[in-house]
Parts: structure tokens; sequence; C-alpha cells
């Protein structure tokens, strides 16, 4: 099911009922599915290259990925342009991502994938989320390395215009929110999908 959504299911499209006490999503509307699984800090997800395997987004695929950790706003909203999502007032403390990744591997046992320097190639940033069966379910482990390659985020400069400290927490309780956000649609979309291609 991971290795589904990661490689295909987040490319794609779902309609979703509104939820409770929701100003903002009508009945029933078509979204992204990236934006269903966190609504309050995705704002877009655009695979710029497919792998050349079966699997779109998988290993060697190039993804764009614009996120705000902890928005203040949800991007889940009715206009799904991304220049309408742009254009929606950002809070200056919040924290904006937009990051080209490569797929460096999808399989059974999980995803990774890194962004890179523009001028060296190098790794600035290696995302890796594991995963195993657990009692109830998925057991998940993300881990994120921030510079550890390049050592880019150890220059002074850069870490001046960065808190790296917020980035982190923030980022953890993302993860936390969008995965535990899972169990709402994933296996539903999930077994659409099977009995769809069946």
């Amino acid at each position: 099911m991971l290795v589904w959504w990661f490689a295909e299911g987040v490319l794609g499209r779902s309609t979703q009922p509104r939820a409770r006490g929701s100003q903002h999503t009508p009945r029933n509307e078509s979204f992204p599915n990236y934006l269903v699984w966190h609504p309050r800090d995705h704002a877009s997800f655009t695979l710029e290259r497919p792998a050349a395997g079966p699997l779109p987004a998988g290993s060697g695929a190039t993804i764009r990925i614009i996120e705000v950790l902890m928005a203040r706003q949800p991007y889940l909203l009715p206009a799904d342009s991304l220049e309408a999502r742009r254009t929606a007032e950002i809070a200056a403390d919040d924290v904006f991502v937009d990051s080209r990744n490569l797929v460096t591997r999808l399989d059974q046992g999980g995803t990774e994938m890194e962004a890179r320097l523009p001028l060296s190639g190098r790794a600035a940033l290696r995302l890796t989320h594991e995963w195993s069966d657990g009692p109830g379910g998925a057991r998940l482990r993300s881990t994120m390395r921030l510079g550890a390659a390049a050592g880019a985020l150890h220059s002074p400069p850069l870490r001046m215009l960065m808190d790296v400290e917020k980035v982190g927490r923030r980022w953890m309780a993302h993860c936390v929110e969008e995965f535990g956000n899972f169990e709402h649609f994933l296996p539903k979309l999930f077994y659409a999908a099977q009995r769809a291609s069946a």
C-alpha cells in the first residue's frame, strides 16, 4: 500500500467529503491526493521527470515538493491552481519548502529522496521513510539529514538565514500529522485503485 502511494497514489486525485466545521471545502470536491495527505501544509507535488520503470514516482524520478510547515491556513482550498495557493497569505514565521528531489529508492521497505545543491550536485538534504508491518498496521520511521553530504547547513551564513531547530521541530510535527492522516483516506484510495486496475 505504501509503495503504491509513493509511486502512484500521491500523483492522483480523489473526491473528498467536506471536513466537519470546514468553511473552505465544498462537499465532495476533487482534490490532488497530495493535498488530501496534509491539507494544512501541502501546497504542490509535481512529477518533473518520471522514473524509467513501471512506477512513475519510483527510483530515478525527480519530484518538486512545495510545503509550508505548520501553515496557518489550509492549502486544501477550492481553487487548486498553484498560483492561487502561492498568492494566499503566508505568515512570516511559517517554514516554506520548495525543493526538487531525486527519488533514490522506493521498495517494499521504504523510500528515500535527496535534494541536491545546484552547482555541486551534492546532497543537501536526504529524507528516508522506512516501513514494516507492526501491531495493528504499519510501523514507520522517518529520518531527515540536512547538509550531511555537502556540509551546506554547517556554514555560519546559512545557519543565520535558517533556524535549524525550528525547521526540525516543525518537520517532526508535520511528519506525525501526515503519516497519522493515512488511516483516514489511504486504505480507501488503495483498494479503489486495485479494483479499478483488476
